[in-house]
């Protein structure tokens, strides 16, 4: 689901996994780059990415949309709704691994093969991306006590 990075690996050692992801997951380009407009589905993809529809990674100047998210060339409600379930400081590469990640509070699913249950989406989202913030608060704090003993 979310790769905690060691100490010292940045997010240059994260593009195998981008890659692999990438790879498996059937998706549609967006846009170069995000300073770059490119006119896809009409804009409605970029548009749709904007304005919460739903999500776009980027990987090596490219943004990505993952296809799962459309039914009849129109975004899923569901995504927006699950999206707006994440804590914040949830990443859009944090939002597409969990839903291609098999999740316990789906009974083993990925999120994105359980599209019309939104109500168990919306709790699992809920209660991974909590447990993903706390990592990371937890991982930070470490890091500040680690910094501490060494000074």
């Amino acid at each position: 689901m979310t790769k905690i990075v060691p100490d010292g690996e940045g997010p240059d050692n994260l593009k195998p996994l981008a890659e692999q992801l990438l790879a498996e997951l059937p998706v549609l380009l967006v846009r170069p780059h995000p300073s770059v407009r490119l006119e896809s589905m009409d804009g409605s993809a970029v548009r749709w990415s904007d304005e919460c529809g739903i999500f776009a990674v980027e990987h090596e100047r490219v943004e990505y949309v993952s296809t799962f998210q459309f039914r009849v060339g129109r975004p899923r409600p569901t995504i927006c709704t699950v999206l707006l379930a994440f804590p914040p400081e949830v990443t859009a590469w944090d939002q597409a691994y969990w839903f291609v990640s098999a999740d316990r509070g789906l009974g083993g699913r990925q999120p994105c093969e359980a599209l019309d249950d939104v109500d168990a989406l919306v709790t699992s989202a809920r209660l991974v991306g909590a447990e993903m913030v706390q990592r990371w608060q937890q991982a930070a704090h470490m890091q500040s006590l680690h910094g501490r003993a060494r000074a």
